[in-house]
Parts: C-alpha cells; sequence; structure tokens
C-alpha cells in the first residue's frame, strides 16, 4: 500500500497537509492484502498473483481512494492535456513500475489517452492498468 501512495501522490499530500497518510486506510485494507498476496518474500521464490488480490484491487474503495486521490496527484498529472501524451505516458510509467515505457507501451498508452475527451477517465484507466499489473506487485 505503501508503494501505491508513494507512486499516486497521495503519500506526499497527505504529509504535506501534516497528516499520516497510512491514517485514513482502515485496518481491514491491510488484513486483507496480506491475507490476499500472500508472502512475497518466502524464500523460495514462490509469489503467486491470485483472484482474491485481483478482486481486492478492483474493488476495495480504500485502494480506489489512493489511486484516484486529486490534488497535487500523478491522476491530475497524467490528466493535463496541456502536456504532450507522450511525456504523461513516461511519467506514468516512471513513477508506477520506475522504468520508461518500450516503444510499443508507450504508442498504446499515448493513443489510450488521446482516445477521448473524458481525460480524467482515462488516465484513471491508465493508471489502474499499472499499479495492479503483476509487474508493480512484484517490484513494490
Amino acid at each position: 500500500m505503501r508503494s501505491i501512495s508513494i507512486a499516486t501522490g497521495w503519500d506526499a499530500a497527505q504529509r504535506k497537509a501534516g497528516k499520516d497518510p497510512m491514517a485514513a486506510f482502515d485496518a481491514s485494507l491491510f488484513h486483507n492484502m496480506r491475507n490476499n498476496f500472500g508472502q512475497p518474500l518466502d524464500g523460495a521464490g514462490t509469489y503467486q498473483s491470485n483472484m482474491l488480490g485481483q478482486l481486492l484491487l478492483n474493488n476495495d474503495e480504500y485502494f480506489r481512494r489512493v489511486y484516484t486521490y486529486t490534488k497535487e496527484g500523478l491522476l491530475d498529472q497524467l490528466a493535463d492535456e496541456q502536456v504532450p501524451a507522450a511525456e504523461r505516458v513516461e511519467h506514468l510509467f516512471l513513477a508506477t513500475v520506475s522504468r520508461r515505457p518500450k516503444p510499443s507501451e508507450a504508442e498504446l498508452f499515448a493513443k489510450h489517452l488521446a482516445s477521448s475527451p473524458k481525460q480524467r477517465e482515462t488516465a484513471e484507466e491508465a493508471l489502474w492498468v499499472l499499479i495492479t499489473s503483476g509487474e508493480f506487485r512484484f517490484n513494490h
């Protein structure tokens, strides 16, 4: 949860407001995440994504609150039409999976961001794809 809050800008915004970023979350979210995602560092390298973990990411209100947070967060930056789509896509990848997008990914995400006049919704979809990806969960 900490990685998601940092990647999306929630952590910085809450700290700027003098709040503990993790205080906004119900203890059940952390319990559910531990139970549904398992232990990634079991010493055997057997971390495996599962359906319960994915359902939690798709439906949990606290999880959604973090990645849709707007004030100065990543989502607002991604929805800013004044910034070229290619720059927004690169920023999205660096903030979430800590790498630049491959050319095919950059093209696909830039097309997606340009596909709708509803930039906020389109940006939210792009952000959700990466923070719920196996690459994000495995690396963070």
